[in-house]
């Protein structure tokens, strides 16, 4: 206290000087420039702290707080003393007091010490009348999570005691749609959210649908069945062949770019004993295309669309070829006519089939699978440059039980959702949702 009553002389001189240098005209102003105590601009510097000198700060005037809407790094570690810079509204301010809570000191602060930020600190501006005062937290927002971990969670379960021997969920209609295979015959469930899931009763809808195939195109669902035959369907319940024959699987679809124009629905057909590509176009019906080559996967592969540039693409990766071999290789096509290898020989990741495939984040991630003798490969991949190289990566929690055959999907929100799926190689599959999504997805743009 005793320091600082030695500046109470010192602010009724200045005061008064101030005072004495306004005109008679300019009370009001004066007013307010002797009263205001508010903080313009903050910045910290520390040398050893990397990132701390491009740190802005946002300051709420209102509830008196300074924080970093941008939280520094996940890792960062305020081990040292900073140094502050700050502005006034005015100009200066006649005395600032310092309260960190760190240490528990009072500081009246020459403008140059050096400051322990570890924790929050109170700041108390004295304006030039002596008497007002403006009292700020101040407080250095850092991460406490690693923003590029995924966090997963158990959502729900559906058909619970039931036995599905293998599964397919796709987005239609505004719902998740999963379709079941249980002792033989096709069963679906829907819901609005992965989390509440209603059965769904179907009407001729086939028993040997090859439910890999279902497929969304056009406002419609369709699935192949054993015999090569389409099956479509425009509420995903009640479903009649097609004209579609022969087809041995389908693939996927492709969108509507905006340079390529018009989508279509991706094949495989069986013509004259010889397997080509085929799409399917809403308004002009199946065309066919070059014949499917050697290890091309024609079953047990993982399938994802997307656009690049404009352009459309979808990407098959793993899975059986037409001579019942494992690939490990990624294939990519624009109109499913013509496809083209991405990768070459020199994969991280072994052939098998099961695997799930999905972009997310602006990635491409390839999910599981098993192996020669059904092993389960645990290991997740990544590519960043759409499927041509990869490298392998952590992805999956070791309580998630699922190895293969599951279908991932990624909502507006950045979740991605798991789907079904198989613990072996030829055991049936698990009836749980998960749902995980990367930290920083979730981090919001506040004081928080």
């Amino acid at each position: 206290m005793r320091k600082f009553k030695t500046y109470g002389w010192l602010i009724g001189l200045v005061s008064t000087a101030l005072y004495s240098c306004l005109g008679s005209n300019d009370i009001e102003t004066d007013e307010w420039v002797l009263k205001n105590a508010q903080i313009s601009s903050f910045s910290l510097l520390n040398d050893s702290i990397a990132g701390l000198d491009s740190v802005i700060f946002t300051i709420d005037q209102i509830n008196g707080r300074i924080f970093n809407k941008d939280s520094m790094r996940y890792g960062t570690v305020i081990d040292e003393k900073v140094l502050i810079t700050m502005n006034y509204e005015i100009g200066t301010s006649l005395f600032v007091q310092i309260f960190p809570q760190a240490t528990g000191d009072t500081i009246n602060w020459n403008g140059t010490d050096s400051i322990d930020f570890s924790q929050p600190v109170i700041f108390k501006v004295y304006a030039f009348d002596g008497v007002t005062t403006k009292t700020y937290e101040a407080k250095l927002n850092v991460h406490q999570v690693n923003p590029d971990s995924m966090v997963w969670e158990k959502l729900a379960t559906i058909g619970a005691g039931r036995t599905f021997s293998e599964t397919k969920t796709v987005v239609f209609a505004g719902a998740y749609c999963l379709f079941a295979r249980e002792n033989g015959t096709g069963k679906m469930f829907r819901s609005p959210d992965a989390n509440n899931w209603t059965e769904v009763t179907l009407s001729g809808f086939p028993d040997n649908a090859v439910l890999s195939s279902v497929t969304e195109y056009g406002g419609s669902l369709f699935v192949a069945n054993d015999d090569g035959i389409v099956y479509s369907s425009d509420n995903g319940v009640d479903w009649l062949a097609t004209d579609g024959t022969d087809v041995e699987t389908l693939l996927g679809s492709l969108s509507d770019g905006i340079v390529s124009g018009s989508s279509v629905m991706c094949g495989i057909q069986n013509v004259n004993n010889t397997l080509r590509f085929c799409a399917y176009h809403r308004e002009n019906g199946w065309t066919v295309g070059d014949e499917v080559p050697a290890g091309f996967p024609v079953s047990g592969f993982g399938s994802v669309g997307y656009e690049i540039m404009y352009f459309p693409h979808l990407i098959v990766a793993s899975g059986r070829d037409k001579s019942g071999f494992f690939t490990n290789k990624a294939w990519s096509t624009m109109d499913g006519l013509t496809w083209a290898p991405l990768t070459n020989d020199n994969l991280p990741f072994a052939a098998s089939e099961g695997a799930s495939i999905v972009r997310y984040d602006e990635k491409l991630f390839l999910l599981g699978g098993f192996g020669f003798g059904g092993n389960a490969l645990d290991k997740a991949y990544l590519s960043r440059d759409n499927g041509v190289t990869w490298r392998d990566t952590v992805f999956l929690p070791a309580d998630i039980a699922v190895k293969g055959f599951a279908t991932v999907l990624v909502d507006d929100d950045k979740y991605m959702y798991l789907f079904g799926g198989k613990e072996t190689g030829n055991g049936n599959s698990v009836n749980e949702v998960w749902r995980g999504r990367v930290n920083r997805f979730g981090f919001k743009q506040d004081e928080d």
